[in-house]
This record gives C-alpha cells, sequence and structure tokens, in this order.
C-alpha cells in the first residue's frame, strides 16, 4: 500500500513562516551587505575628491607666485559698492561678484585679526572706519584673506602681524561674504610693513 501522510493546516502554516522568515534574512543580509558596499564607495568617492580638490588649491597656490595681477583696484568703486551702509542695492553688489570672481589681485591693505585656520591663517582686514588706521582718507574694500604659507619663515611672520601692519599680499577673488568682505582664496604673502 502506498499511503501518503497529510500535512496539517498548522504544520503548512509553520513551514511557510520559516520559508519567508529564512528570505526575509537572507534579503536583509543582502541589503544589509548592498548599502554596506555603497557606503564604502561613497567615502572612497569622497575621500578622492578631497585630495583631488587639495591638489587643486595647490597647484593654484604655486602659481600665484608667478601669476600676473589684474588691475583692479582695492579702492574707488570697489570700496563704494561693498562698503557698510553702501547706497548700492544687493543686485548691483551681486552683479559686481560675479565680474571680480576669480580675478588675481595683488593689493596691500591693514591687517585687523589674524586666526589659525586648518595648516593656514585667516587675516582679515577692514576699510576706511578702521580703528587701526583713523587718519586714513582713501576708503578700501574689507577682505578675508586665506593666506597658506610656504614655508616655516613665511608661518613665523604671519604669526608676529599685528593689527596695523600692512601685507601685500597675492592672491584669487572668491566671492564676497554675507559682510560684504571679499574673500581672497588661496593667497601668497608677498611682503610686510610693519606699523610704526
Amino acid at each position: 500500500m502506498n499511503e501518503k501522510k497529510k500535512l496539517s493546516g498548522f504544520a503548512k502554516f509553520a513551514i511557510a513562516i520559516c520559508i519567508m522568515g529564512c528570505l526575509a534574512i537572507g534579503g536583509c543580509v543582502l541589503l544589509i551587505g548592498g548599502a554596506a558596499k555603497v557606503a564604502s564607495d561613497m567615502a572612497e568617492d569622497y575621500q578622492v575628491s578631497v585630495e583631488e580638490e587639495k591638489a587643486a588649491e595647490k597647484l593654484k597656490q604655486d602659481g600665484l607666485a608667478s601669476a600676473t595681477p589684474s588691475e583692479l583696484s582695492h579702492t574707488g568703486e570697489l570700496a563704494k559698492i561693498f562698503k557698510h551702509n553702501s547706497e548700492n542695492t544687493d543686485i548691483q553688489r551681486d552683479n559686481k561678484e560675479k565680474e571680480i570672481t576669480g580675478k588675481i589681485v595683488e593689493w596691500t591693505l591693514p591687517v585687523y585679526e589674524v586666526d589659525k585656520s586648518g595648516d593656514g591663517y585667516t587675516v582679515t582686514t577692514r576699510g576706511k572706519d578702521d580703528i587701526l588706521d583713523p587718519k586714513s582718507m582713501t576708503a578700501r574694500v574689507s577682505t578675508v584673506i586665506a593666506l597658506n604659507p610656504s614655508d616655516d619663515d613665511t608661518r613665523v611672520t604671519i604669526e608676529g602681524l599685528l593689527g596695523g601692519d600692512r601685507i601685500t599680499i597675492r592672491g584669487y577673488i572668491a566671492g564676497v561674504d554675507l559682510a560684504g568682505r571679499i574673500e581672497i582664496e588661496p593667497a601668497i604673502l608677498i611682503s610686510v610693513d610693519k606699523k610704526k
């Protein structure tokens, strides 16, 4: 006699639950593994892009020593447009920012503040209303300059700057910040005229 055993409804249900559980666990393992791979690839891509960006920035900075600066002045029209309480409108400032961004400038400016920023320094200068230079009748732009020293001597010089010292820098205009200061990045230090 050939008898087949029949499974009860409960046994069929239990087997179905086990199969679905195995599939769910397998799917989760695949999903987690896939997510880990995607995260790993993204981290690797980010690291490469950061390294590429640093290399491009270094190349850009190295080229500044031999670059010819534009004739753009830090006084006159530029100072008028970006001064505090300027009569110029936001659209005029935006248009001027687009026009000057990317230009190489060589300006001599009075130091207001120096801060350490990563491996480099951020030097802030101010315009005519600068309390460090109250006799100045020449309006000039306020700036935020990213200086990366090329050697230890330059690092010592930057760290020895005082408010009112005049620095000559050469760098790329990167834009204008919310306070209306011209951002110059990267920049190199050309010379220093100590306050007397």
